[in-house]
């Protein structure tokens, strides 16, 4: 039984980083700045941990969560969200630019990708953008809370975040249906609780929405 115990204390857990320098616990709290979507400055002020150390961080995360496909641009790649390409997804494009350059200005940067790579930080965008009618609809801290639960769902299953190896094509279709589980859930979340979607007619579109 002392054997079996000693065992089990010896078994490395999966760290959440790839880092020998950075615990799971600093780690925590980076992500939690990253969910409050803070500069890499603003985050050093919170955090015991430097404004360069927290932009290469910031780099990984979201190439992490674009590598398995819950960050997404829909100009380059193909276009996730099939359930607005049809009537009015132009205004919904057009908030989602808006949205995204509002970030880059409040950021005080260029946040420009080249033309042969991904652009992560609109693809981010696009995620954050998700969130932002539910931030509306009650208040920022519930919903960061739920923005973290998502990104840690990901990292647990497919992390560490900045290793080596590159996803598997069976780790991206993981990583999609995991993505497509919680935008699932948000719409779901909407239906339920916003008030935009007291008219049963507005609840039945986002229900078609979800079943696409």
């Amino acid at each position: 039984m002392a054997k079996a115990a000693n065992a089990k204390s010896r078994q490395r857990v999966k760290p959440l980083y790839f880092s020998a320098k950075i615990s799971d616990y600093q780690f925590k709290k980076v992500l939690w700045q990253f969910v409050l979507d803070h500069s890499a400055a603003e985050a050093a002020k919170h955090v015991n941990l430097s404004a360069n150390s927290f932009t290469a961080i910031y780099a990984k995360l979201r190439k992490f969560f674009f590598d398995y496909r819950l960050f997404r641009d829909p100009y380059k790649g193909g276009d996730p969200r099939n359930g607005f390409a049809e009537e009015g997804y132009e205004d919904i494009e057009h908030l989602i630019l808006a949205y995204h350059l509002n970030r880059v200005t409040k950021k005080h940067g260029a946040l420009d990708c080249r033309m042969d790579e991904p652009d992560y930080h609109f693809a981010e965008s696009n995620w954050r953008f998700d969130h932002h009618d539910m931030m509306k609809e009650r208040g920022p801290e519930l919903v960061q809370r739920m923005m973290l639960e998502c990104l840690m769902a990901f990292i647990r299953t497919f992390g560490p975040v900045g290793a080596k190896d590159a996803p598997t094509a069976q780790g991206k279709l993981a990583g999609l249906k995991l993505a497509v589980e919680q935008l699932d859930q948000r719409a779901l979340w909407l239906e339920r609780n916003s008030v935009k979607f007291n008219d049963a007619e507005k609840r039945g579109n986002l229900r078609n929405l979800r079943e696409k």
